[in-house]
């Protein structure tokens, strides 16, 4: 609900300065996730088929918190208020590294969010153009049952 709160506090801020009074249908259709959210996507991704043709390219990226020891070292800061040293980080067990990962799943969304970017932008996207020269993409974050995020994306070369 806070998450609701926030967004509609943002999109009224947006809108503040117009003369014309925001609809609740309007509100709908900036809420990500919103069911008139994903119909404005669905059409996006096929103009650009129309536009572009098949993309090139269908990937998937996963996220794997367990294996980041610089996020599992924040997620002790932020959940045990402790500063773990790189060989306790290296020693955790699955259950412990999995306690940490669920106590701050925003955190760990956010995290994903920051290395998928960063990904984009420092090697897909790069000068050495490692799988060509990438045109357009379009990509989607889903969230798998435990709550890890995972990217669907089309690429277009």
């Amino acid at each position: 609900m806070s998450i609701l709160l926030g967004k509609s506090q943002i999109a009224l801020r947006k809108c503040k300065g117009n003369d014309r009074a925001l609809t609740a249908g309007q509100l709908k259709q900036q809420l990500r996730g919103s069911p008139q959210y994903f119909e404005k996507a669905k059409k996006d991704i096929f103009a650009m088929i129309r536009q572009l043709g098949p993309a090139t390219l269908f990937c998937s990226f996963s996220s794997a918190e367990t294996q980041w020891i610089h996020l599992l070292r924040i997620l002790g800061k932020l959940v045990d208020d402790k500063e773990y040293s790189d060989t306790e980080l290296e020693n955790l067990n699955w259950e412990e590294k999995s306690r940490l990962i669920q106590s701050d799943p925003v955190m760990c969304a956010r995290h994903f969010d920051y290395q998928f970017n960063h990904f984009l932008e420092h090697f897909l996207l790069s000068g050495a153009t490692p799988l060509g020269k990438i045109t357009d993409w379009f990509y989607r974050v889903e969230y798998q049952q435990g709550g890890s995020a995972h990217i669907h994306m089309l690429i277009w070369l």
